[in-house]
């Protein structure tokens, strides 16, 4: 599960920067710079964070007789991926404003 959730960032990862490697994406750079373009984009990317851990989690995974995974199983693995993925965020943001208010409130 680790392996597809690496995949899957490093290919959000590599669609955000294509550039590096040679393909013009100036198409989104009106996009790219609003802040609401953005998280559209974030968004975008989602479909394909889940596309890939499918992929892989069908690929790689195997109960103990040695078959493959039920599609339910799966998606259920794929979100709780995407939800311990936010969580980080979600805790820096939650430990920032703890702090912010513990400095302001003195």
């Amino acid at each position: 599960m680790w392996l597809a959730s690496a995949l899957a960032l490093g290919s959000c990862y590599l669609a955000t920067h294509l550039d590096s490697i040679g393909v013009s994406i100036s198409w989104l750079d009106p996009i790219a710079e609003d802040p609401l373009g953005r998280l559209t984009l974030g968004l975008c990317l989602v479909p394909v964070f889940f596309g890939v851990q499918l992929l892989v989690n069908q690929a790689i995974l195997r109960d103990w007789s040695g078959a493959r995974l039920d599609v339910s199983v799966n998606t259920r693995l794929c979100v709780r991926s995407f939800l311990s993925l936010l969580s980080i965020p979600l805790a820096l943001v939650t430990v920032h404003v703890a702090a912010l208010f513990f400095v302001f409130a003195v």
